[in-house]
């Protein structure tokens, strides 16, 4: 029998992808390090849904969020009441491919994210905007986490 558990190595090796990219990058290798953020989101806020691992996510409030310095999305309706409800609309966006992209001068700066009500997609629900450093210093966040209540 085999002590390899998988949500604890899916996170620490999507964080290894991650950091291995942003390494390159800084090297001045041609890799997309925006890219490589969105396939460990996608990764992130997909697969521990489907393992339950969101079950054991410790409750975050948007307060304690903010006093903690997450990176926390802007827009109109981007307030959310804790962190659950910030990573249900997030991985919504992301599973479902709603979300924009800005540019600027052919690099990618920031990801609008869209939630819908309804599987026609004609009722918005929440969206959040992240340029990439915030977003990336989420995901870093959300990273660590995940894994300390995986530990619980």
């Amino acid at each position: 029998m085999s002590n390899f558990d998988l949500e604890d190595e899916f996170i620490a090796r999507t964080q290894k992808n991650l950091i291995a990219i942003e390494c390159l990058k800084e090297k001045g290798v041609e890799v997309y390090e925006v890219t490589q953020l969105l396939n460990s989101m996608l990764g992130l806020l997909i697969f521990p849904k489907e393992r339950r691992l969101y079950e054991k996510i410790q409750p975050k409030s948007w307060d304690t969020m903010v006093e903690e310095g997450w990176p926390l999305p802007s827009g109109d309706n981007a307030h959310v009441s804790d962190l659950e409800e910030l990573i249900r609309h997030m991985r919504n966006a992301v599973a479902h491919c709603k979300f924009n992209l800005t540019t600027d001068h052919d690099e990618i700066s920031s990801i609008e994210f869209k939630s819908f009500r309804d599987r026609q997609r004609k009722r918005l629900l929440w969206t959040g905007v992240y340029d990439v450093a915030s977003l990336r210093k989420f995901v870093y966040m959300f990273l660590d986490h995940l894994q300390r209540s995986s530990r619980r």
